[in-house]
């Protein structure tokens, strides 16, 4: 695997030059670029988590989504299990590329992704926000309430946060075939108009 240098962005915006609008950090697919938002990274106390920082994003580059082949294959399928909010397809693609990813760095390569979480956990999350952090808890054996920040969760949210736990297990070798189950889990959540209340994705 060969990268080039990281573009590390000192301001907003510097970053948003780049591209870089909704995170501290992402791997752009086009030229395999990481960008960094330092301003980002040293308001949540991040300094010292360079190596999960940038594990993740060469993650996007050599596992899911890869390549620009598979990503536009990953969004086609996301927008035709998402109809009427089909915009959404490329934050809800994120979400379930970014649980492949931070389990198999979490789990497997014992980095210390809930630690990142925790850093960055907010007051008031959306439901979908809950459901994504309430799935690593269940994924990762971390108690409840520790990354989503609700000890006390619907049980059909809980439900479903069960079901996508199950899901990233089962597909994590067939990533592609399980983004359809993923959005239809998802639906409920994006109908109430999640993105424009909270946009909070980790990692690019």
């Amino acid at each position: 695997t060969l990268l080039s240098e990281p573009i590390l962005c000192t301001s907003h915006t510097e970053a948003e030059m780049y591209g870089l609008t909704d995170s501290f950090a992402m791997i752009r697919l086009t030229d395999h670029r990481v960008i960094i938002n330092l301003e980002l990274v040293c308001r949540y106390k991040l300094n010292d988590f360079a190596v999960e920082i940038f594990s993740h994003e060469i993650g996007h580059h050599v596992f899911a989504p890869a390549n620009l082949y598979d990503h536009a294959r990953l969004l086609a399928r996301a927008r035709a299990a998402l109809p009427g909010v089909e915009t959404m397809a490329a934050m809800v693609t994120n979400l379930y590329t970014d649980l492949l990813i931070n389990t198999r760095l979490q789990r497997t390569k014992e980095l210390r992704i809930a630690s990142v979480y925790k850093k960055i956990m907010t007051d008031n999350p959306s439901k979908l926000w809950i459901l994504y952090m309430r799935t690593y808890e269940i994924l990762w054996g971390v108690e409840r309430g520790k990354l989503s920040g609700k000890r006390e969760i619907p049980d059909e949210l809980e439900g479903d946060a069960f079901i996508c736990s199950q899901l990233i297990q089962s597909f994590s070798g067939s990533w592609l075939e399980g983004i359809g189950r993923y959005c239809i889990l998802c639906y409920p959540y994006l109908s109430e108009d999640i993105l424009a209340q909270e946009r909070t994705v980790v990692f690019g």
